[in-house]
């Protein structure tokens, strides 16, 4: 009840969190295809690069937001970092595990027709990978509010995650428990988007299975 008569100030707060988590999980889209692609494309990059990846994902989020504010000021910005970077890790994991997942023989085939690494990589590579890419993107959007939910906790001034802090501090328990009930809606809602909408990027087996 008290979240259907408080929409007025739980509605903006959740628009807000809504931006700040598309906007992060659509980069993590871009670079994480960009970055699977360059993993691929060359092994030392993969071996330099890679690891670093790695690295960054160890390291609590919760932790690093502090410091990001120094670095990116308060606003928007460390908001959109802290959602892109946790959520852009499983789209390089699942999109370098599909573009590696090419049957050899093909790749031996492509070779003897003098296929260039272009189009290997965007004709076979790339194809093979959408089925991973659609799950990777399923995982990125959910960690992808987890992630603004941490930068407004940190350098909000609106958002749930604000709100929440904000009614901790009043001793307001119905308006957190409200806004955390949104958050949950608004998390259910995008990763079911994107489940409907990366079907239809699948192939037409694939599709009919899921």
């Amino acid at each position: 009840a008290y979240t259907v008569d408080h929409l007025d100030l739980l509605l903006p707060h959740a628009q807000a969190t809504l931006a700040e988590t598309l906007a992060g999980f659509l980069m993590s889209v871009i670079f994480g295809i960009g970055f699977s692609m360059l993993i691929v494309w060359s092994k030392t990059f993969e071996d330099s690069v890679y690891p670093l990846v790695v690295m960054t994902q160890v390291i609590p989020k919760v932790a690093i937001a502090p410091l990001l504010i120094i670095y990116l000021g308060f606003g928007l910005t460390p908001k959109l970092f802290l959602a892109f970077l946790i959520s852009f890790f499983p789209m390089v994991i699942n999109t370098t595990l599909g573009m590696k997942s090419v049957n050899p023989e093909l790749l031996e085939l492509l070779a003897t027709l003098q296929a260039t690494r272009w189009q290997v990589m965007y004709k076979v590579r790339f194809r093979r990978a959408i089925p991973y890419m659609v799950e990777g993107a399923k995982i990125a959007i959910t960690l992808a509010v987890i992630g603004a939910i941490v930068g407004e906790f940190t350098a909000g001034s609106e958002g749930l995650g604000y709100l929440i802090l904000a009614s901790t501090a009043s001793f307001d328990t119905v308006e957190g428990f409200s806004s955390l009930f949104i958050i949950t809606i608004l998390g259910i809602a995008l990763f079911e988007a994107v489940h409907i909408g990366g079907r239809y990027l699948l192939p037409p087996p694939e599709r009919g299975r899921r």
